[in-house]
C-alpha cells in the first residue's frame, strides 16, 4: 500500500486543507473589519470618527499620529487626526469633507487651556455669530460648541470644539450642499464625537 493511500496521510491532507480554509476566512473577515472600521483596529482607544459615523463616507486622509518623536513630548501630548470625504469637495465642490484633530494631554488642565484658546488664529468674523449648539460638563457631557456659517444651497462650513478629561478636539465640516452633508448630519456627528469623548480613556 502506498503511503498516500493510508488513512493517516489522507486525514493530514484534510486537516491541512481545513486549516488553510480557516486561515482564509479569518484573514478575509479581519480585512473586512479593517475596511469597515480601520480606526477601531489601528487606534481603538482614540476618540476619532470613522466612516461608520458618516454614512457613505470614505477616509480621505488616514489615521495620523503627529506626536513628537521625543519621548518626553510624547508622554505629555499626543495629536491624532483623520479626514473623511463624500464626493470630490476639494476638487469640484461637489461633495463634503470632515477633518478631525484630537489631542491627548497628560495634564487635563492643558485640555481645558486648549478649549479656552480655541478661537486663537481662526479666521476673523467666523466666530462672531451665535453658536448653533453647545453642551456642558455640568450636564454630564463634554464641554463643546458648534459654529456654522450661513447655510445656503451652495454650501456651508462648521467648526466644532470639545473637550473632556484629557482630550481636546476640533472638527471642521465643509459641504457643497445639503445633498452631501446636511445640518442634521453635522449634529448627529457631533453627538457621536461627544459619545467617543465620554468613553475615551485617560491615556491612549
Amino acid at each position: 500500500m502506498k503511503l498516500s493511500d493510508s488513512p493517516f496521510f489522507s486525514n493530514r491532507i484534510l486537516v491541512r486543507d481545513l486549516i488553510g480554509l480557516l486561515l482564509v476566512l479569518v484573514i478575509g473577515i479581519g480585512g473586512q473589519i479593517f475596511i469597515l472600521n480601520p480606526i477601531g483596529v489601528l487606534a481603538p482607544n482614540i476618540p476619532l470618527l470613522s466612516p461608520q459615523d458618516w454614512t457613505g463616507s470614505r477616509i480621505s486622509s488616514g489615521v495620523a499620529d503627529s506626536s513628537g518623536s521625543h519621548v518626553r513630548q510624547w508622554k505629555l501630548k499626543r495629536i491624532f487626526g483623520i479626514g473623511l470625504q463624500v464626493g470630490q469637495y476639494s476638487a469640484l465642490n461637489t461633495g463634503a469633507e470632515i477633518s478631525q484633530a484630537i489631542i491627548w494631554y497628560a495634564e487635563s488642565a492643558e485640555a481645558i487651556a486648549a478649549w479656552q484658546k480655541r478661537d486663537t488664529g481662526q479666521p476673523g468674523g467666523f466666530f462672531n455669530t451665535q453658536p448653533v449648539m453647545t453642551t456642558h460638563l455640568q450636564d454630564g457631557m463634554p464641554e463643546s460648541i458648534l459654529f456654522c456659517t450661513k447655510y445656503t444651497a451652495s454650501g456651508f462650513k462648521c467648526a466644532y470644539f470639545a473637550y473632556s478629561g484629557h482630550w481636546y478636539t476640533n472638527v471642521w465640516f465643509w459641504s457643497g450642499g445639503s445633498t452631501y452633508l446636511s445640518m442634521a448630519d453635522v449634529q448627529n456627528i457631533t453627538t457621536r464625537i461627544n459619545q467617543l469623548l465620554l468613553k475615551a480613556p485617560d491615556k491612549p
